[in-house]
């Protein structure tokens, strides 16, 4: 099945922008397992209804938002959700 990157299907892509594209979303998985496992940790230590609730998810969107671009310049790999617009068939879908 061909998956769309903004508004380039992965068929008109070389095979390094693939590649490429594939080690990003690979780091992206890695930091979501990163981040899951340090909410459990902090989640065990610390025993609070307020990092249940209201500081969990949002430290799962600081670090997913902010490590992973930052993981990502490290390795080296341009991040594939940078500069994409929606094409005019995903807006059609959403609406």
């Amino acid at each position: 099945m061909p998956t769309t990157v903004g508004s380039v299907s992965q068929d008109e892509l070389s095979p390094d922008e693939a590649a490429a594209i594939k080690r990003a979303r690979r780091i992206e998985v890695y930091f979501y397992l990163f981040t899951a496992l340090a909410l459990i940790v902090l989640g065990v230590f610390v025993t609070s209804k307020i990092l249940n609730w209201i500081v969990g998810p949002a430290f799962v969107i600081v670090m997913v938002t902010t490590l992973t671009p930052i993981a990502l310049r490290i390795a080296g790999v341009r991040d594939p959700d940078v500069g994409t617009k929606p094409s005019r068939t995903d807006e059609e879908r959403a609406a």
